[in-house]
């Protein structure tokens, strides 16, 4: 009875450290596909989990191969999508995101967009201790870097993120 009683805690413990700050059904996870189109899959993840699911559907299949977030950016205003962007590392972009439990497509990895998915904020001391990053080429992991490495990551590859922000959050 001790050892269940124990390994359920752990379980417990363990399951509420890696919960991202956004839950994403697997299902609604796009895998990266057509040999790089990283920034268009997480776009398309970003976009169901805000509730557009007519403009995934339309850049799934409409859109593929590299892109830059800011270009992107760009042609998502121009369809009337409402978005925050970044493009100097600045991290109220993120923070602005994860109050509000939004996403953001972030270029993490050299030359590779994934999707952040909030912070992990320790309770004991109330501070940033890890992020929560959804790579599409993994779609079925959540990534756990810590803030320090997170940040540094983020801002060696040009610190650039979007966050597309539905009508309902101000």
């Amino acid at each position: 009875m001790t050892a269940k009683l124990i390994t359920a805690v752990a379980v417990l413990l363990f399951a509420s450290t890696v919960s991202a700050q956004v839950f994403i059904p697997r299902n609604q996870r796009e895998h990266n596909y057509d040999s790089g189109s990283c920034v268009y899959a997480s776009c398309v993840t970003q976009l169901r989990q805000a509730g557009a699911p007519k403009l995934a559907r339309y850049i799934r299949r409409n859109f593929a191969g590299g892109e830059y977030l800011g270009d992107f950016d760009r042609e998502l205003r121009r369809w009337g999508v409402r978005t925050r962007f970044t493009s100097n590392g600045n991290k109220t972009t993120l923070d602005f995101a994860h109050t509000r439990k939004l996403t953001a497509v972030i270029t993490y990895h050299t030359n590779h967009a994934c999707l952040f998915l909030g912070w992990y904020i320790n309770p004991n001391t109330n501070r940033i201790t890890h992020a929560y990053v959804l790579n599409p080429n993994h779609p079925n992991r959540i990534e756990t870097p810590t803030y320090v490495t997170f940040m540094n990551n983020w801002r060696r590859n040009d610190g650039e993120a979007i966050v597309i922000v539905p009508r309902r959050a101000k």
